[in-house]
C-alpha cells in the first residue's frame, strides 16, 4: 500500500521517477522507521539490545526501558517519536545534498 501510494502520487504530481526509487527507498524507507515505533516488542528489543538484560522480558512492565517498546505495546511513545525524528532528519539530509549537487551542476552549465 505505501509503495503503491507513493509511486500514484509521483505519476500524479508528474515527477519523472521511472525506476520508483522514491516509492522504494523513501517511502517504503520512511515507513519502515516508523513502523518500528509503533510495533516494536519487547522480544524485538531484546534482540537488538541483548546487553542491556531485556533477554526475559516478555511483556512491558518487566524491565527498565518500556519506553522503548512500540506505542502499541506498552512504550510511551517515545521510540515513535525518535524514529519519526530520525526519518525526518534523513530526508532533511538527502534533500539537503540533492539540491547542493543539482545547484552546483546548475552552476557548471
Amino acid at each position: 500500500a505505501v509503495y503503491t501510494g507513493a509511486s500514484g502520487l509521483m505519476v500524479k504530481v508528474k515527477i519523472d521517477d521511472p525506476l520508483d526509487a522514491f516509492a522504494v527507498h523513501g517511502a517504503c524507507g520512511f515507513w519502515g522507521l516508523v513502523a518500528t515505533g509503533l510495533w516494536a516488542t519487547a522480544k524485538n528489543v531484546a534482540e537488538v539490545y541483548p546487553a542491556n538484560n531485556f533477554v526475559n522480558a516478555t511483556h512491558p512492565g518487566d524491565m527498565p526501558g518500556d519506553e522503548y517498546y512500540g506505542a502499541f505495546y506498552g512504550g510511551d511513545g517515545k521510540q515513535f517519536g525518535i524514529q519519526l525524528l530520525v526519518g525526518l532528519v534523513i530526508a532533511a539530509w538527502a534533500f539537503s545534498m540533492a539540491f547542493l549537487c543539482f545547484f552546483l551542476l546548475k552552476l557548471t552549465g
